[in-house]
């Protein structure tokens, strides 16, 4: 059965932020350092302004030999630290001992804190979107009109809350190359883009901006694979099957690295086209070549499920969920297992069946239908009030019968809100 566009999307919008985690900085540790002290000496306006030139030109190693040179005559103070860090971050190059002096950082040096909003909002093993932004809103107060500020904010509050609306003030600083150095303004339109990205599953007009982000992320830097994949994906997820396979090529071509993600993209054109085995061999390579490709296992978990090899659901399942939390596709399609298997227990006694041997089959039952039920309130706990995992639930209580009644109850009301608000769109 050909897959429906908004299971793939599900899917492939949670890859586009997952497979881009090389846009991030590399820390080695999470240490936390104790607050540094200021120092009494401090850059003057002139050379803040020619570290900031540097960088608005791209040459960030210059900067950083300006700022060196002024630490080894000097001192290097908590300005001097996070303005070196912003330099060494426009080429991705920041190391811990960049920030590692911020850890626990309370003052109110503007450019520490525009240092930490770009580490927080970074996807890495420091990544906190709330702590980016309240970082940025502190930096205003020092740096109020900075578009770089304002850029970072207008994105970590994308990151936060991945609405349309976040999206499109993202989108809007797509074409102001001005507002920030020209490494630091590839990195962050690629993250626009997967924040524009992370919208198509829910708004299917947002292809168009999107491409455009990754095409502008590619110009600037053609030696990175983000971009390209991520184009790649999202062609493949436009259905543009011919043109995401000839990107496809290329980044196999010359970024051998990214096979993994090939081959999911790969799987995408596939499902849509409605070759499941085909897709199924290419998620599988995918998750292969990576062992934690979580988008990957969960596609080739949906591709068994939709193939009647329910045996084959479950443990791709599991084993996804060793790496990261289960998405909500993941957690619908766990709840349909459970459901499946309860409901292939028969709940009258076969003729010939003892006793014993029905009671346990009733057992496990209950065990499958609790475990579906499970699944479900999860997503209804964590406010995801789709109508697909409302009306799934609402068929649990059904077959749990009398016991969740007043459940089925409350499930019917928000099922026939969640209906009335697709309506609307």
């Amino acid at each position: 059965m050909l897959a429906s566009k908004s299971v793939v999307l599900s899917f492939a919008s949670k890859a586009l932020v997952a497979t881009f985690a090389a846009l991030a900085i590399c820390p080695s540790s999470r240490a936390q350092v104790p607050v540094a002290t200021a120092d009494a000496t401090t850059l003057d306006a002139a050379s803040i302004e020619r570290v900031l030139a540097l960088r608005t030109q791209g040459k960030s190693t210059e900067a950083i030999a300006l700022l060196d040179a002024h630490a080894a005559s000097k001192s290097m103070n908590d300005r001097v630290t996070a303005l070196r860090g912003l330099a060494r971050f426009d080429s991705g190059a920041v190391q811990d001992d960049d920030v590692a002096r911020f850890r626990s950082y309370v003052g109110e040096d503007p450019y520490v804190l525009l240092l930490l909003g770009h580490v927080y909002a970074a996807p890495s093993a420091y990544q906190n979107p709330k702590l980016a932004v309240v970082c940025y809103q502190r930096a205003a107060i020092g740096l109020p009109d900075s578009l770089e500020r304002q850029f970072g904010l207008a994105r970590a509050k994308a990151l936060l809350d991945p609405t349309a609306a976040n999206a499109d003030t993202v989108l809007a600083f797509a074409d102001r190359k001005d507002a920030l150095p020209a490494g630091m303004y590839q990195r962050f339109a690629a993250h626009g883009a997967i924040v524009a990205a992370s919208a198509l599953a829910t708004k299917g007009d947002r292809g168009d901006a999107t491409l455009r982000l990754f095409r502008t992320a590619r110009e600037l830097a053609p030696n990175d694979p983000d971009p390209l994949r991520g184009e790649a994906l999202t062609l493949a997820i436009q259905g543009k099957g011919d043109e995401a396979a000839a990107l496809l090529d290329e980044l196999a071509l010359h970024f051998p690295e990214c096979m993994a993600d090939v081959f999911y993209t790969r799987a995408v054109i596939a499902q849509l086209a409605g070759k499941s085995a085909e897709a199924i061999t290419a998620a599988t390579n995918a998750f292969g070549l990576k062992a934690d490709y979580v988008a990957a296992l969960e596609l080739a978990a949906q591709l068994h499920y939709e193939a009647g090899r329910i045996d084959d659901v479950r443990p791709l399942l599991e084993r996804a969920r060793r790496y990261a939390n289960p998405s909500e596709r993941a957690r619908i399609l766990f709840a349909r297992y459970f459901l499946d298997r309860a409901q292939a227990i028969p709940t009258t006694k076969p003729e010939g069946m003892d006793d014993k041997a029905f009671a346990t089959e009733q057992n496990k039952r209950r065990e499958f239908l609790r475990q579906a039920t499970e699944e479900s309130m999860a997503l209804r706990t964590e406010k995801t009030y789709s109508v697909e995992n409302l009306e799934l639930l609402l068929k649990i209580c059904s077959t749990v019968g009398a016991e969740l009644d007043p459940l089925a109850k409350e499930v019917t009301r928000q099922l026939d809100y969640a209906k009335k608000r697709a309506a609307k769109g």
